[in-house]
């Protein structure tokens, strides 16, 4: 069995349905983690804390060596056996620096596999492109200038508009995006979304199965079930919506 990667098999979901219908289609994006690659923020905290103690724990490290989801910091020092004694002040650091609205402007990354896919959807006269995000709303200049950056070339199609903020807070995301969701299918013809945390699909099989529920294979959190309806790298080939798409 061919495995292809999930923004492959959107790219293809997303073209049969302009093939086959003419009505305008949405689709929305969850951004940490799916669109923004995090490993670039863990990665500049990490050796700034080098630069600033004048270590060189993480000299050596690129992106490709973080492989632990942002929250496990600890977990991931271990396994690269930085010493017992030094772990305390680099996690120490890194609360403090990680996600601070300097770091979080000056290192948005877009996962450079993505960028095919994005073009493919920011010029198809038929298609919508929204951003759902776990993000609190006091973000929201700060996180439409990190779209900017990492889709500079369609920036003037991304708005206030295009992007679904977090209400409350981040203990509150499940439900925010749900409330999110719910808004957007009743104006929209909302045919995927795409996120990186299964708790963050599992909140969203209430949409219809014409809608693909998409999981980003990235890194999240730990002990989550995926939804069964979920299209991920072990389950895409079966998936009925999509294989009935292709008939």
């Amino acid at each position: 069995m061919n495995h292809y990667p999930w923004y492959e098999v959107l790219s293809e979901y997303h073209r049969n349905h302009l093939s086959k219908s003419s009505e305008r289609c949405a689709i929305v994006f969850d951004i940490d983690g799916t669109l923004i690659d995090p490993r670039v923020m863990q990665l500049v905290v990490l050796k700034a804390y080098d630069q600033v103690n004048e270590t060189s724990w993480f000299n050596d490290k690129e992106l490709n060596d973080l492989t632990i989801y942002e929250i496990y910091i600890r977990q991931q020092l271990m396994e690269w056996a930085i010493p017992v004694a030094e772990i305390d002040p680099i996690c120490e650091f890194y609360q403090q620096n990680h996600w601070s609205e300097q770091i979080v402007k000056d290192t948005a990354a877009l996962y450079p596999e993505l960028s095919g896919l994005m073009r493919q959807l920011f010029e198809s006269s038929r298609t919508d492109v929204f951003f759902c995000t776990g993000r609190p709303e006091f973000m929201r200049k700060l996180t439409i200038e990190n779209l900017h950056k990492i889709l500079s070339s369609y920036r003037d199609q991304i708005t206030n508009y295009n992007l679904h903020m977090n209400s409350r807070d981040w203990e509150y995301v499940v439900q925010e995006k749900r409330r999110s969701l719910e808004q957007l299918i009743s104006v929209h013809n909302v045919i995927a979304f795409v996120d990186n945390e299964p708790s963050n699909l599992n909140g969203l099989t209430f949409l219809p199965m014409s809608c693909l529920l998409v999981h980003a294979d990235t890194t999240y959190k730990a002990n989550q079930a995926m939804p069964d309806r979920c299209l991920q790298i072990s389950n895409y080939i079966n998936y009925p919506p999509f294989v009935d798409a292709l008939r």
